[in-house]
């Protein structure tokens, strides 16, 4: 599966943008874990320039393992099915703090 997560609220509790606060570890381990199970990470945010340079530290400081950045993962299949890579990112779940419901 593909998992798009979310940086701000979901893997640090929101805090004095655009630095990262206090880490949420149990996310952080879950993200992790869904990892090393085979799954595809990408890192979903709205950060740009150094903010995001900023979240992509934090997660290789934190050994979280992206396969892509805002982007998606095995473009050249997207492009195959659908004729372009879409700016939408595709997943399969979404971690974001701004869901309606949350299973983790």
């Amino acid at each position: 599966m593909v998992i798009a997560v979310d940086f701000d609220g979901t893997l640090v509790e929101n805090g004095v943008y655009p630095y990262a606060s206090k880490p949420i570890i149990k996310n952080i381990e879950y993200v992790k874990k869904l990892k090393k199970e085979g799954h595809k990470v990408i890192l979903w945010t709205c950060r740009e320039k150094e903010s995001l340079e900023h979240a992509i530290k934090f997660c290789n400081d934190y050994g979280i393992e992206l396969d892509a950045i805002n982007e998606n993962v095995d473009i050249e299949d997207k492009i195959r099915d659908f004729g372009y890579n879409s700016r939408k990112v595709y997943a399969d779940i979404y971690l974001d703090d701004k869901s309606i419901s949350t299973c983790w």
